[in-house]
């Protein structure tokens, strides 16, 4: 017999080769199912969220999925930009809180909403043209796919007043309701980006779910060259005061079906594109709902409907997971938790990368 400590030196190195090939066929595997998910997905939908941390944070997106007991596949955040704070890409929080929020490389797709609180002449004539070169070469070195959905729901009703951040204004950002300075001030940002070569960024087109009169919306559709994705935002708010008209309960469709059939079935204008639902979820039932109308209804038949062939373009979703005007979350009661992971666990709805490593037991007992 072999003393202990030879036996132990010997069995030391198997156990480290094996490590270390274990680590080798980590990358490997992440690629390779990253490749056959992106096949996959021209008949699948993306889970995706907003875990309400800008930058998300690693615990709050696995705390997510813990509990929806699904891997996301794509994260949304929110960072906004205006005439003295020009904020960078925060690589080193989103390697942390994203891309190795699960300890390895996850290829979860960023999501980036950009506001731009500032006049949107300025981006026109170029005055942040420094700062957009700058940021554009960042989301470029990131190296992987960002979404950057830019100054999202940019109509409010038409009307421009021209009032933001005055009490009882309609429009709660100062980039709505201007569509000739909006299309100019998109495809300027998108062609910086496309000058700097980041091929890697995709640029999302998002109105609300309202207006959806296609003589509306085309004012503020940048061209089908500047857009790589169509999207839409809504939310069932409930009806929280008896009364009849908005806000009041929304299904699925009554939310969407009008916007969607809007880009859908005029191919000619916004072309023939993927769509995602950019925000959307519901509150919880209040005390005037009609009975069979709780959350829990709500979200299994939303996701019945964004998997059904009327909805066939959806690619991506992402849940506004936020105690805020009411409580969005997946988990704001036993009953909506359970059929949000009811509803997910459909392999229709698809996550990032993952992978199983088996390490045979080497070091036993002599």
């Amino acid at each position: 017999m072999k003393p202990l400590s030879q036996i132990y030196c010997g069995r030391l190195l198997i156990t480290c080769a094996v490590l270390l090939l274990a680590v080798a066929c980590i990358s490997s595997d992440v690629d390779s199912a990253d490749n056959t998910h992106n096949l996959a997905l021209a008949s699948a939908c993306e889970i995706g969220a907003f875990v309400g941390a800008s930058p998300p944070a690693s615990s709050a997106v696995r705390e997510f999925e813990t509990s929806s007991e699904r891997h996301v596949r794509s994260i949304l955040w929110y960072q906004g930009w205006n005439n003295s704070n020009h904020p960078s890409f925060p690589t080193t929080e989103l390697n942390a809180g994203v891309r190795y929020h699960d300890g390895y490389n996850t290829h979860t797709v960023l999501h980036l909403t950009w506001e731009p609180w500032v006049d949107l002449k300025s981006i026109i004539t170029g005055t942040f043209d420094s700062y957009l070169t700058s940021y554009a070469t960042e989301a470029m070195n990131w190296g992987e796919t960002v979404r950057l959905r830019f100054a999202h729901e940019m109509i409010q009703n038409n009307i421009y007043d021209n009032c933001q951040g005055q009490p009882n204004c309609p429009e709660w950002y100062p980039w709505q309701d201007q569509p000739a300075d909006y299309v100019a001030a998109f495809r300027h940002v998108r062609d910086i980006f496309r000058t700097v070569g980041a091929t890697n960024v995709e640029f999302v087109w998002c109105p609300n779910n309202y207006p959806f009169d296609v003589n509306v919306v085309r004012l503020y559709y940048p061209g089908q060259d500047y857009v790589d994705w169509l999207c839409m935002d809504g939310y069932n708010w409930t009806n929280q005061d008896g009364k009849p008209g908005w806000p009041d309960w929304q299904w699925f469709d009554d939310i969407f079906y009008n916007i969607y059939h809007t880009f859908v079935d005029n191919k000619d204008i916004f072309g023939d594109k993927s769509v995602m639902i950019g925000e959307f979820a519901s509150c919880e039932a209040g005390p005037y709902e009609q009975p069979g109308q709780t959350k829990a209804a709500w979200i299994t038949n939303a996701f019945n409907r964004i998997k059904s062939p009327d909805y066939s373009l959806i690619r991506s979703f992402y849940w506004f997971n936020i105690n805020k005007e009411c409580d969005w979350r997946i988990n704001s009661s036993p009953e909506s938790l359970s059929a949000f992971k009811g509803a997910i666990s459909d392999l229709y709805f698809t996550s990032h990368p993952t992978i199983s490593i088996y390490l045979p037991i080497i070091l036993k007992q002599p």
